[in-house]
């Protein structure tokens, strides 16, 4: 009886760390977004890349970033079975 119990609370557990994990991620997201955002101008100068070109990468790097968050999304809402 007590395995079967067991059994059951472990599925509970990993969507737990699951949904853990990817709010984690998306606060990290949200604190390099804050980094990087003040200091655009200062990395720009320091790799030497002209304004223009930082902006476009920029900006393909929060694309990116955002769909992978929807694809990891989807990902757990599959597991959780939503």
């Amino acid at each position: 009886m007590d395995i079967a119990l067991a059994s059951k609370k472990n599925p509970d557990i990993s969507k737990n760390v699951a949904l853990t994990l990817f709010l984690t991620g998306i606060f990290m997201g949200a604190l390099d977004h804050g980094i990087v955002g003040p200091a655009f101008s200062s990395i720009n100068r320091f790799f030497g890349i002209a304004t223009l070109w930082g902006v476009w990468s920029f900006t393909i790097y929060t694309l990116m970033k955002c769909r992978n968050d929807r694809v990891i999304e989807s990902t757990i809402r599959e597991m959780k079975g939503v």
